[in-house]
């Protein structure tokens, strides 16, 4: 997974494999939050939901909910972690 946040603001664009997501995060304390759009290499596209975000220089954890926007709707839940 890829992680750049935009110059100047909150804004995070997450890369995947396969998905980008572009999420609009707000800090309390050490943990973030924030709400946001998915676009899919497969046309899946929707909302992404991160809560609990914790990030340092070498661990990043978060809640993750994505919402697909398609005519059958489908909901993925997880707790992503990941180690530099």
């Amino acid at each position: 997974m890829r992680i750049v946040q935009q110059t100047g603001s909150q804004t995070y664009w997450m890369q995947t494999g396969d998905c980008d997501l572009n999420i609009q995060v707000k800090q309390t304390g050490v943990l973030a939050s924030g709400v946001g759009t998915f676009q899919c290499m497969d046309r899946a596209a929707g909302s992404v939901v991160i809560s609990k975000m914790m990030a340092s220089e070498n661990v990043l954890r978060m809640n993750l909910l994505l919402t697909d926007s398609g005519p059958v709707r489908c909901i993925q839940e997880t707790v992503f972690g990941g180690v530099k």
